[in-house]
């Protein structure tokens, strides 16, 4: 695979992910009694993918190991934020603060690698 398409399948698989992620974000922020229990339970379940170590999933492997990096540059624990947000979506536990914040870090982290992806792709 050229580098180019390396590059657009990083780009295009951390942007399917931001979105979903930075979609409920958004409604977390300006409407969180509006969010539906299908979009509670769509991201609860791309956690818990996230946090299975044992997943073949090529795409949430990737898309663990760019929160993971992101995170320990933060000094955070990526499976401490991801099981805090599985917490609030599953409604066990956890403040709508931490589950933005949580959230906050995720989209940070897979909107920078959209950033650097998109760079790369654009060097040719």
């Amino acid at each position: 695979m050229s580098q180019i398409g390396l590059n657009s399948n990083i780009y295009n698989i951390s942007n399917k992910y931001l979105e979903k992620f930075n979609d409920f974000l958004a409604v977390l922020n300006y409407s969180p009694e509006s969010i539906t229990e299908q979009q509670r339970t769509e991201l609860r379940n791309i956690v818990t993918h996230l946090l299975d170590k044992d997943s073949l999933d090529y795409q949430i492997q990737m898309v663990y190991m760019i929160i993971d990096d992101y995170l320990k540059e933060n000094n955070k624990k990526s499976s401490l934020v991801l099981n805090q947000l599985r917490s609030f979506l599953e409604k066990k536990a956890g403040s709508l603060d931490s589950a933005i914040k949580s959230l906050e870090l995720i989209t940070n982290a897979l909107d920078q690698e959209c950033d650097y992806a998109f760079s790369r792709i654009q060097k040719r």
